[in-house]
């Protein structure tokens, strides 16, 4: 192999050329590393300038949040169900004019605070009304448009709205139905219904047939509700949100009352008969309670069976201290009322605690006030009260007295035909009464048989022999010990004889036998009929035929 002189020398020189290379950085490569580092070093302060204003955002939006919930209530704290923070707004029933009344009792009624989340910055407080650059938070209530809170922030500023408008906040309409507890509605006058809000006084709800009982410009907050019904108060409480929104923390928008009330008794020995032949009452009854009972309907029931003027007596009108409360003749009405008839009063009928003296109540023996005046002596009364509102009560009494009886006797008698007999009875007496059957007793011979008795006229036929409507009951053997004893079958229109009035027997027809073939002469014939009454003793009258 050929031997060069410099081959040692260039190997030398490329291993120093070698080793050069890892020792230092070319000038471009220098420049390059200068360049990296300060784009990374720009970088990074960006990021850290983001990282304190995103700090700083949340924060504000944080305190704001906080600032919010102090004014108006923070909607998720509930209980059973139902909200029960309102803040500032839901004590005051007002906006605060600053954020410092959140702090500081500006002298509004109802307030409780200081309001808001002030954990970690209780030495500053008002820490909490600065965004997170330290700046100020404003707070602004205009008279219409958003309430809002405003921060501005790093120059781009920060809202938050408290409400799309004041109103919403603090004009809201409360509105409800009550029953009482008996279910029945209350209406109007039925009840007082107020509410209390806001550290305001008590204010008096209205009524419409559409909402019921309600008041309007009622602010968010726990209102509490006042029902006075019969002078019987009972209270609730009503959660009130923004935009109208109502909820109860026990029951709804429906609420029952249910008042306490004490009972109606009569007054022993205060029941009274006076006015003309004692036909007007009187009498006192006791409310125990000490609420006051709204009577709207009446029923007056009066039963004797030993009383011939209460069979067919009417009341006329109803009065307490003065004043009608019923008339007969009053609103279109055209006749008295029955007994038991369950009358509405034309005013409601307030009984307060203790004693209260009812009438005089008038009665009358027609039903279209044509007649005349009632005794009502000896007569056992049962006096209901109803009302929507209380619970119903009763009464019963009797007044003394001993009723005179009717008076009966008979006239024109006579023989139209041979075996027909007709006469008028009489009622001499002012009382009024029924006659319901008689006895008969004859002395024709042979005894003769009973085919017929009307009243009236000859076609009102109170009994026949061989009629469906009578139960075919056979012609009756009239004899003159033991006669034959005849219940009517019609008792419409009843054979009714007024004080002082009479009636006429029209026809009681006879023949010789069952089957009607041959007719009897009761000419110079002796009878003697007993009359049976709706209502009393029977009386008896003799007489011997023409």
């Amino acid at each position: 192999m050929r031997k060069y002189p410099n081959d040692r020398f260039h190997a030398l020189n490329y291993t120093v050329k070698q080793s050069k290379s890892y020792l230092g950085f070319t000038l471009i490569e220098l420049v390059m590393v200068i360049v990296i580092i300060g784009i990374l070093s720009a970088v990074g302060f960006r990021s850290l300038a983001r990282i304190s204003t995103n700090r700083n955002f949340n924060l504000t939006i944080a305190n704001m949040n906080k600032i919010k919930y102090a004014i108006v209530g923070n909607p998720k704290i509930v209980e059973n169900g139902v909200r029960i923070d309102y803040g500032y707004v839901g004590d005051t029933g007002q906006f605060p004019t600053s954020l410092n009344d959140l702090l500081t009792d500006p002298g509004v009624a109802g307030w409780d605070g200081p309001y808001g989340d002030y954990t970690g910055i209780k030495e500053d407080p008002t820490a909490l009304f600065r965004d997170g650059w330290n700046t100020t938070i404003t707070y602004s209530v205009p008279t219409s448009g958003p309430v809002t809170l405003t921060s501005p922030g790093d120059g781009d500023p920060i809202v938050l709205k408290i409400a799309n408008d004041k109103s919403e906040i603090l004009n809201n309409t409360v509105a409800l139905r009550v029953r009482n507890g008996d279910g029945y509605p209350l209406r109007d006058s039925d009840a007082t219904v107020q509410i209390q809000y806001g550290g305001d006084p008590w204010q008096t709800m209205t009524y419409s047939k559409t909402l019921g009982y309600n008041i309007s410009s009622v602010p968010i907050g726990i209102a509490t509700l006042r029902f006075i019904v019969s002078g019987d108060t009972s209270l609730r409480h009503l959660s009130v949100g923004p935009n109208n929104s109502t909820t109860s923390p026990t029951e709804g928008l429906e609420y029952t009352v249910n008042p306490t009330f004490g009972t109606l008794t009569y007054v022993a020995g205060t029941a009274s008969l006076g006015g003309t032949n004692n036909s007007e009452l009187t009498f006192t009854v006791n409310n125990s309670g000490n609420t006051i009972m709204d009577i709207s309907q009446i029923s007056v029931s009066w039963s004797n069976s030993l009383c011939w003027e209460c069979d067919y007596a009417y009341m006329a009108n109803i009065t307490v201290n003065g004043t009608d409360y019923w008339k007969w003749n009053t609103i279109n009405r055209s006749a008295l009322a029955s007994t038991g008839a369950r009358l509405v009063l034309d005013n409601t009928l307030s009984l307060p605690s203790g004693n209260t003296t009812i009438g005089p109540i008038a009665f009358q023996d027609q039903v279209d006030g044509n007649g005349t005046v009632q005794p009502m002596n000896d007569v056992t009364f049962r006096i209901s009260f109803f009302s929507s509102l209380t619970p119903n009560q009763t009464v019963s009494f009797s007044t003394s007295g001993t009723c005179s009886p009717a008076v009966i006797s008979y006239s024109n008698l006579t023989k139209p035909q041979l075996y027909r007999v007709r006469l008028r009875i009489h009622n001499t007496g002012s009382a009024a009464t029924t006659i319901t059957g008689m006895q008969i007793k004859c002395d024709v011979s042979p005894s003769p048989y009973l085919n017929i008795i009307s009243f009236i006229n000859a076609s009102t036929i109170y009994w026949q022999a061989n009629q469906s409507w009578c139960g075919n009951q056979s012609r009756q053997l009239v004899d003159n010990v033991n006669g034959v004893d005849i219940t009517f079958c019609k008792t419409q229109p009843p054979a009714f004889i007024s004080g002082g009035g009479y009636i006429l027997l029209n026809r009681m027809d006879f023949y010789l036998n069952a089957t009607g073939s041959t007719k009897a002469d009761v000419t110079g014939a002796n009878f003697t009929l007993t009359l049976h009454f709706k209502c009393g003793s029977d009386q008896t009258i003799s007489f011997t035929m023409p």
